[in-house]
Parts: structure tokens; sequence; C-alpha cells
């Protein structure tokens, strides 16, 4: 399955049907902007071991809009070596270290960069 990539629809006339018997061109846009989400977001999950930082090259343009831990802790991020805030753009190829204070899970909301 692909993005969808048809341009938004417009109704060019009315129907009697009613509501629910019909897709409408609002219908079609919803279920193209919904399917295309999906491939716009998702969850990148770092293990952090016995030395708790995490460094790796992002391998497209994003923005990191979420941190999550599996213990409570502070979790920080370095984009090329410099502090990174939350949804902020890294550039392909920009090196992430992920540091935390103790061995755990730590899960990205990732979307793409614009």
């Amino acid at each position: 399955m692909a993005k969808i990539a048809f341009e938004d629809k417009i109704s060019l006339v009315t129907n009697d049907l009613p509501i629910n018997g019909k897709l409408t061109a609002d219908n079609a846009n919803e279920i193209k902007n919904s399917v295309n989400a999906l491939y716009d977001t998702a969850v990148w999950t770092v293990e952090l071991d016995s030395g708790l930082i995490r460094s790796f090259s992002s391998p497209a343009s994003i923005k990191i809009m979420s941190i999550e831990s599996s213990v409570v802790q502070t979790v920080s991020i370095k984009v090329n070596a410099v502090t990174y805030t939350l949804g902020d753009d890294i550039s392909q190829w920009d090196v992430i270290e992920i540091t935390g204070e103790y061995e755990s899970t730590v899960n990205l909301l990732i979307e793409s960069a614009s």
C-alpha cells in the first residue's frame, strides 16, 4: 500500500440520496488524509543499554514530536552535538544522540519533516 496521490476532490453536483448512501468529495478527502497520515508518522524504539547513550544517523528528514520511556527518567536528545528541541527539523544524515539515566527502552514519535 502507498500514499494516496490524487488531488482533493470537489463536489460538482448535489445528489438527493441520503448521506449514508453516498460517498461525497469530503468523505474521499478524509479517507485520503487519514491513510496518508499513517505514512507521515512512526515510532522508533531505542534501547539504552549499559552505556545509556545511543547515537545513530537519521535515515531521512524528520521531526521528533515526543518521547516515551519505559522507566521514569530524564531523556535528552542532541542533534549534531547540539541540544534538540522537540518538533525541530532534523536533516537526513544528522547524528542523533539519545541519553538516559537508566537502562531502558525509549520510544520516539517521528514525523516527516516538511
